[in-house]
């Protein structure tokens, strides 16, 4: 069982020149079969560091490349999410075959759900936001806390004053 970065070469690999670009694939492969993943990264050839296993950074795609350090961390990325999917099938007492983790990562890739705050009114965000802030799951110094909660005490009062004023409630989509 393991995860390695390839090229994935479409044709012979004598056909490419240096200059080709090639899309980076996530190899995972357990007992014998393989699961490619498109990782959505190209990088030239002559970019690409063949025993970058070896090396003590462990990144694929060398410092010849324009993009060299945001590419690496995406294929990271990539890397943990499958080595995640791992972990979490193992945790369920199953063995972590190449089609569970396909099934697994189809599941994860497509399930988007946007939540919006399109109901709750400007100034109730805005306490819950203060109430956030002043809270320990904030991770800022006090001094910075007690500067954001000046902002935050006068947005609310503007906003209870128009409110008041206009004789409406504010919701986040009137906001510009």
């Amino acid at each position: 069982m393991g995860v390695h970065f390839i090229l994935q070469y479409k044709k012979p690999k004598k056909e490419y020149t240096k200059n080709d670009e090639i899309l980076v694939c996530v190899r995972y492969y357990h007992k014998g079969k393989n699961l490619n993943i498109g990782s959505g990264i190209k990088c030239k050839i002559k970019d690409w560091n063949d025993n970058w296993v070896n090396t003590i950074r462990r990144e694929p795609i060398l410092k010849s490349d324009k993009d060299w350090k945001d590419k690496n961390l995406k294929l990271k990325d990539k890397e943990s999410e499958i080595n995640n999917i791992v972990l979490q099938i193992e945790k369920d007492g199953e063995i972590p075959y190449v089609d569970i983790v396909k099934s697994h990562l189809k599941n994860h890739q497509y399930l988007k759900i946007k939540k919006s705050l399109k109901k709750i009114h400007f100034y109730t965000l805005f306490e819950m936001f203060d109430n956030w802030v002043n809270s320990d799951l904030y991770p800022n110094r006090k001094s910075y806390v007690r500067t954001i909660n000046t902002s935050i005490k006068e947005i609310k009062t503007y906003t209870e004053e128009y409110q008041f004023k206009h004789k409406i409630k504010l919701l986040p989509q009137d906001i510009d």
